[in-house]
């Protein structure tokens, strides 16, 4: 059949997944919790936010909180042996589990101090280091939000020369 077929008020489709074998034409907005499209996608992207597409959108950041609470890394401290601290913060997504990790001699062994912290289920987004060496020293995050059971992986540098 190839007339034009024209639906008003709600469209259900319940049970199978519904096949359109010649295209759905939509005029004015279209809404859906998950839209995916497979082949092609002919348009502008004008309006198009994909930010929300991306959980992990939002940012993990790792490295060194400053005064204002401001994190960053990688860094460099001078002055031979330092004590820093690294901290996670994240916004859009809450992590509610954190693994630090640091890199040593090529391997990579956790810093974490789950001691009297519930098993690592109690929030500790911090990791203090005191005395590191003159040296580069490198450290993995691994931030877990157990109610979405996403994931994110950051890493950060610490310098500390002479």
């Amino acid at each position: 059949m190839s007339q034009n077929h024209q639906l008003s008020g709600s469209f259900e489709q319940h049970g199978v997944t519904a096949e359109f074998f010649n295209g759905v034409s939509v005029t004015g907005g279209l809404n859906a919790n998950d839209l995916q499209i497979s082949g092609t996608f002919v348009g502008s992207s004008e309006f198009l936010d994909l930010g929300t597409a991306d959980p992990g959108v939002g940012g993990l950041t790792f490295g060194s909180a400053s005064e204002d609470g401001y994190v960053h890394g990688p860094w460099v401290k001078d002055g031979g042996m330092q004590t820093i601290t690294l901290t996670a913060s994240s916004s859009g997504i809450k992590f509610d589990h954190f693994t630090f990790l640091k890199d040593k001699d090529g391997e990579w062994l956790e810093e974490s101090n789950y001691l009297d912290n519930q098993n690592g289920f109690k929030k500790v987004n911090t990791l203090e280091q005191p005395d590191l060496d003159i040296g580069v020293h490198r450290y993995l995050l691994i931030a877990v939000n157990s109610s979405s059971l996403i994931t994110r992986i950051k890493y950060s540098t610490v310098v500390i020369n002479p």
